[in-house]
């Protein structure tokens, strides 16, 4: 039988190591949990040692599966949130991932998410991992997404993480509502606000309203409606190269820096990061791979990139809060109960408390950009409105005089 090596700490806050006979890794990691240990290294004796460069629970993405018309008609926030709320149940059922993802892909309502899922169903009845799938369809599944499919799959616990993710894109889903009616609000006084300026220069100098009419419709669609229709065009053009794979890529660094975009990645990246590594400790996952695995998680590769660099100092022996001192993303506040956490074997207590407080920093930081996209909104609208009739009043003095 297999010998592990390990090292961990008490309830207490000792360190304690040792050695452990155990027919597989996850066996020794559930029997060290039972004895309420917190895992910091565990591996077996005589087998080669892990590369510096390993990531534990990094997705290994293979042919990417893109269509170049995806901008054009995304899958919505709610048919991903239905999904992964179908994914979490089945798979606390004890149904194969296989039969999961043939089941719930003849009940979706998206057909692009459809087509994506059957596509999947061969590689993982091949035995390749739902996060190695997901990770290949980067437009419908962004790489944070991917990430914490891994953990779920690292830990065994597929089905928290996936009522998790129902949660977020069920969230989502409500902003968008939200935010539905102030769009269409400013995008039909935008409109009437680009043909009502022109309107009396030619009614009111018109032998009668009707010539008048004529004349202003002429106007309008020779002059004003091709500048609309190019509008659009541009817009589409933009959504749908927005939405290509190897702009993907480039996507994180304005996501990252911008002002307002980019705390908000921060805010999304920093929780689904905190929340992984909650559920990755909890199952007993060694510090340096549950931190490898939830740095997938928070998606952005400049925020992935700064925890991976985290878990090389893990790696060299620090303990957690100080291999996360350096990373400008960690505030002091979440050092202090780390180390508070280390010192007195209290992760139990404290993970979980860092993943609520990163929640609610991100949801208060959604609430107030809701409301402030929203003042935005009908704030530019009234500007419009006054510039426009402006615009109409001097035309109407033109034409008298």
């Amino acid at each position: 039988m297999p010998v592990f090596d390990y090292k961990g700490k008490t309830q207490d806050g000792a360190p304690v190591e040792g050695t452990l006979e155990a027919p597989s890794r996850m066996a020794a990691t559930v029997t060290l949990r039972k004895k309420n240990l917190w895992i910091e290294s565990l591996g077996e004796r005589g087998a080669p040692a892990a590369q510096g460069n390993s990531r534990a629970g990094r997705t290994k993405t293979g042919p990417v599966c893109w269509s170049p018309w995806y901008g054009l008609a995304p899958i919505s926030p709610g048919a991903m949130g239905n999904f992964f709320e179908q994914l979490s149940g089945l798979y606390r059922a004890g149904v194969s991932m296989q039969t999961v993802v043939s089941d719930v892909a003849a009940r979706v309502s998206s057909g692009r998410l459809r087509r994506a899922l059957m596509q999947m169903a061969p590689r993982i009845e091949a035995g390749e991992s739902f996060a190695d799938c997901l990770a290949s369809h980067p437009q419908e599944f962004p790489a944070g997404v991917a990430g914490m499919v891994g953990v779920g799959e690292l830990t065994g616990n597929l089905d928290e993480v996936a009522k998790v993710l129902s949660s977020d894109f069920q969230g989502e889903q409500r902003v968008w509502w939200l935010l539905a009616i102030p769009k269409l609000y400013f995008l039909s006084v935008l409109f009437l606000v680009c043909l009502i300026p022109s309107f009396p220069r030619f009614v009111i100098g018109a032998a009668n309203v009707i010539e008048g009419l004529k004349q202003w419709a002429g106007y309008a669609a020779g002059h004003i409606l091709p500048w609309m229709l190019v509008a659009v065009l541009a817009y589409l053009i933009y959504r749908i190269v927005w939405n290509l794979p190897a702009v993907l890529r480039w996507r994180d660094i304005p996501a990252y820096y911008l002002p307002v975009w980019g705390t908000l990645t921060r805010r999304v990246g920093m929780y689904r990061f905190h929340r992984c590594l909650e559920i990755s400790v909890r199952a007993g996952v060694e510090f340096p791979a549950a931190l490898a695995a939830s740095a997938q998680a928070a998606g952005n590769r400049m925020m992935v990139r700064q925890l991976l660099k985290a878990e090389d100092r893990l790696r060299q022996g620090l303990p957690l809060h100080e291999a996360l001192r350096d990373c400008s993303l960690v505030n002091r506040e979440t050092v202090g109960i780390l180390s508070s956490a280390s010192q007195g074997g209290t992760f139990d207590d404290s993970l979980p408390r860092m993943a609520d407080q990163a929640q609610t920093r991100r949801d208060n930081f959604v609430r107030a950009v809701r409301i402030g996209a929203v003042v935005f909104l009908y704030g530019f609208t009234t500007l419009l409105v006054v510039v426009a009739a402006g615009f109409g009043y001097l035309a109407i003095y033109r034409s008298l005089f």
